[in-house]
C-alpha cells in the first residue's frame, strides 16, 4: 500500500515504532525476532520519508505499525501520570520515543495520545477500508 503522511503523523509513527522496538528488544524472545526485523524495516522507511511523500508499506508492516501505535496510545498516558507505578525503564522508553513529553512538559500527554489515536484510526482504515 502507498500512503502519504503529514510531518506530525510521521513523528508519531517513528516514536511508536521506536517504543515497540524497544519493548521487543527487552523481551528478547527468538520468536519476536522476525517481528522486530519487519518493524525495523517499516521504521527505516518512515525515517527516510518526508512529509507528503508516498511511502510503500506492505500489509504486515502496516499491521505492525498499527500495533506499535496502539501500544503508544496505552503507554503515553501511563508515562505522563505522576501517580503511575514506578518503572523508570518503561517510562524512559516512552520519553525517548516521544521527546516532546520532556521538552514541552508532561501535560502534552493528552494531546499526544489524541493524535496517536487519530493515526491508529487512519492505519486501521488503510488496512480494513470497509469496516
Amino acid at each position: 500500500m502507498r500512503l502519504r503522511f503529514e510531518e506530525r503523523e510521521l513523528e508519531l509513527l517513528r516514536g511508536s515504532e521506536q517504543l515497540r522496538g524497544a519493548r521487543l528488544a527487552q523481551n528478547g524472545r527468538p520468536d519476536g525476532l522476525r517481528t522486530a526485523l519487519t518493524l525495523a524495516k517499516a521504521g527505516n522507511k518512515l525515517r527516510r520519508a518526508s512529509a507528503g511523500a508516498l511511502i510503500s508499506l506492505d500489509e504486515n508492516e502496516l499491521d505492525l505499525l498499527l500495533e506499535a501505535v496502539r501500544l503508544a496510545v496505552d503507554e503515553v498516558p501511563w508515562a505522563t501520570n505522576p501517580a503511575a507505578e514506578a518503572d523508570p525503564a518503561r517510562r524512559d522508553s516512552v520519553f525517548a520515543a516521544f521527546p516532546e513529553l520532556v521538552e514541552k512538559g508532561l501535560w502534552r500527554g493528552f494531546a499526544v495520545t489524541r493524535d496517536l489515536q487519530a493515526v491508529a484510526e487512519r492505519l486501521r482504515l488503510a488496512l480494513h477500508p470497509h469496516s
